[in-house]
C-alpha cells in the first residue's frame, strides 16, 4: 500500500523549500516548477473568488495555482504523488466557476463575467479548442473582452503545470430585452487551418479539444434574471417620471423666486407710501 501523501490547506504558512508560501507536498513541487511563487494571502483571495465575490479578472498571474480549482487536494496526491495510471489522461477542459446567476438586471444594463478556463490536472497533451456562447441574440448582446479571440491552446498540467495551462475569460453582457435568459459556453474543435498548424508543430503530444461527450456538455452556464415585461414597464415609466419632473422643478423654483422678489418689493412699496402718509 503506498504511502498516504497529505498537504497542508488554506494556511499561509512560509515554506523554506519553495521558498514562499505553496502548501506542504511530500511528493515534491516539480509540478509546479513553470508556475509563479504562491502568495502569502492567496487564501483569502480564493475565498472571495470562490463565493464570487471577486471575478477571475481580479486574480493576478501568481493566483493562477492549481489549488486555486475545488477538488484540487482531492486529486492531487493519487494524480501526482500516486502517480496512478488511471489519473492521467489526454484531454480534459474545464472552466470554474461553471455557473452564474445575475439577479436584478435592467434592460440597457451591462455586467461583466469571468471565470477560469483551464486543463484538467493529470493531461499530459497540449488541447486545442474554441469556446463559443449559445444564446438569445436577440434578447442578449454578449462580447468576449478577454483574451482577444476565442480560440485556445491549452498546455499540459503532467508531470508538471505548464505556464499557460489557465486562462481567464471575460464576457461582457448586456440585457436587450425583459425576461429570464440563459448562456451555455461549449467547447468546439479549433479551426482546420489552426488545428492543422498546432499538430504540426507539437506531434503526437498534441489533441484536438476533448471527448465527444466533452463537446456535448456546456462548460459554463449564465443564467440572467431580468425584469418582467410588466417590471421593465414600470421601470420605464419611472424613468419617465423621473425626466417630467426635474423639469418641473426647475419650472416651480423659478415661480417661487419670483414670487417671493415681487412680495419683498411690494411689501417694501406698501411701508414707503405709509411713511409717506404719516409725513403728510
Amino acid at each position: 500500500m503506498s504511502p498516504i501523501i497529505l498537504a497542508q490547506e488554506r494556511q499561509a504558512e512560509y515554506n523554506p523549500i519553495t521558498k514562499d508560501y505553496r502548501p506542504l507536498y511530500y511528493f515534491g513541487y516539480e509540478p509546479f516548477k513553470e508556475l509563479s511563487s504562491f502568495p502569502e494571502d492567496f487564501w483569502i483571495r480564493k475565498h472571495l473568488f470562490d463565493t464570487q465575490q471577486i471575478f477571475a479578472e481580479r486574480l493576478t498571474d501568481e493566483y493562477l495555482q492549481p489549488e486555486i480549482i475545488p477538488g484540487w487536494f482531492f486529486w492531487c496526491n493519487k494524480t501526482y504523488g500516486d502517480q496512478d495510471p488511471r489519473m492521467v489522461g489526454v484531454y480534459g477542459i474545464s472552466i470554474y466557476p461553471s455557473r452564474f446567476d445575475v439577479f436584478n438586471i435592467k434592460v440597457n444594463d451591462t455586467i461583466n463575467i469571468s471565470a477560469l478556463l483551464y486543463t484538467s490536472f493529470g493531461v499530459e497533451l497540449y488541447q486545442g479548442a474554441k469556446i463559443v456562447a449559445d444564446y438569445n441574440e436577440t434578447a442578449i448582446e454578449l462580447e468576449l473582452i478577454q483574451p482577444e479571440g476565442n480560440i485556445f491552446l491549452l498546455k499540459p498540467t503532467y508531470p508538471y503545470f505548464n505556464e499557460n495551462w489557465c486562462y481567464k475569460i471575460n464576457y461582457k453582457i448586456k440585457l436587450l430585452k425583459p425576461g429570464d435568459y440563459e448562456i451555455k459556453l461549449y467547447e468546439e474543435l479549433p479551426p482546420k487551418s489552426i488545428d492543422e498548424a498546432w499538430k504540426e508543430e507539437y506531434k503526437n503530444k498534441y489533441t484536438s479539444g476533448g471527448s465527444l461527450l466533452g463537446l456535448e456538455i456546456p462548460k459554463m452556464k449564465i443564467f440572467i434574471y431580468g425584469p418582467t415585461p410588466e417590471e421593465h414597464a414600470i421601470n420605464e415609466q419611472e424613468d419617465k417620471g423621473t425626466a417630467i419632473n426635474f423639469p418641473l422643478m426647475i419650472v416651480l423654483f423659478i415661480i417661487l423666486i419670483t414670487c417671493y422678489i415681487w412680495g419683498y418689493y411690494y411689501v417694501r412699496r406698501k411701508r414707503k407710501s405709509k411713511e409717506d402718509e404719516d409725513k403728510t
